[in-house]
Order: C-alpha cells, then structure tokens, then sequence
C-alpha cells in the first residue's frame, strides 16, 4: 500500500573525483536512491587550442 519506489543513478566522475562525488551524492540523497559513480580517465588537452581539441568531439549543431 504505501511502497516507495526507488530511483537509480549513475554519475561519470573524473577519477580524482569519484570518491568525494560517492560522498557528495550519497548524503545529498534519501534511502531509496542507489547511486552509481563511473570514475572516466580524462583526456588531455591542448592548453593552447583546447577549444579545438574539447569540441571536436561534440557533434555539431544540425540547422
């Protein structure tokens, strides 16, 4: 009769970030939230020309 439903979530976290973001999500949310922490290597970019190198990636804009 009065079930809570439960909610997943999954956070991709840099890996020097993973750890505290475990610990940010996990006080921030109630007790039928399971949280996921994907701890993803980052790439490094260009100082000079990082606006190419992070953008490349993204798909571009459709008109």
């Amino acid at each position: 009769m009065g079930e809570k439903s439960s909610i997943a979530l999954n956070v991709v976290a840099a890996v020097v970030h993973a750890r505290r973001t475990r610990l940010l999500y996990g006080g921030a949310s109630g007790e039928n939230t399971r949280i996921g922490i994907i701890a993803a290597h980052e790439e490094r970019l260009d100082g000079a020309r990082w606006w190419a190198s992070s953008l490349a990636s993204a798909p571009s804009p459709k008109n």
